[in-house]
């Protein structure tokens, strides 16, 4: 699935500025060796490491042909916003699970889908959006994240940025 760049012209019919998909094919790492712990403090691990510098690249090579800083420039000098759409592809069935549930040994009952927490992905790959952007993730005003079954496992970020943000007048 190939990545694709959208940069378009503000108008009243597409309010994005720009905008663009990043198809990232594999995850690549288990949520949860992102990170090792060593006291209180939280550190990328070196597979950590490899994924979010993956992303990196693999972002910025998309936006290499564009001229990106005049977007990086709307985002700071007229406070335009992004929106930022995060979709997680993996095999998530749990092979464990029977028609009519059933439960595990701890008397819990046993669910249809193993436990991905995507949410934990969220932080890691927005901080490598942000690097590869030079817009800072203080700047996604809605973030989405979604999780769906697939055998072919990938990470989609939808990537938008829009005029600046407006409070409505009541």
């Amino acid at each position: 699935m190939p990545s694709s760049v959208v940069v378009v012209a503000t108008t009243a019919d597409t309010p994005a500025i720009a905008s663009f998909t990043l198809n990232h094919d594999g995850i690549g790492v288990s949520v949860n060796r992102l990170y090792r712990h060593q006291g209180a403090r939280k550190f990328l691990t070196k597979e950590g490491k490899a994924f979010k510098d993956g992303l990196i690249n693999a972002t910025a090579q998309l936006l290499m042909p564009l001229s990106w800083n005049a977007i990086v420039d709307e985002v700071y000098c007229n406070a335009a916003w992004v929106n930022f759409e995060l979709w997680v592809y993996a095999d998530m069935v749990n092979t464990a699970w029977r028609v009519g549930g059933g439960v595990t040994k701890g008397g819990n009952r046993r669910s249809p889908m193993q436990k991905i927490d995507v949410s934990n992905y969220l932080k890691l790959i927005e901080d490598s959006i942000a690097e590869a952007t030079g817009i800072d993730d203080s700047m996604n005003m809605d973030v989405t994240i979604h999780k769906r079954q697939s055998v072919e496992p990938r990470i989609v970020v939808k990537y938008e940025v829009y005029e600046a943000w407006v409070e409505p007048q009541s």
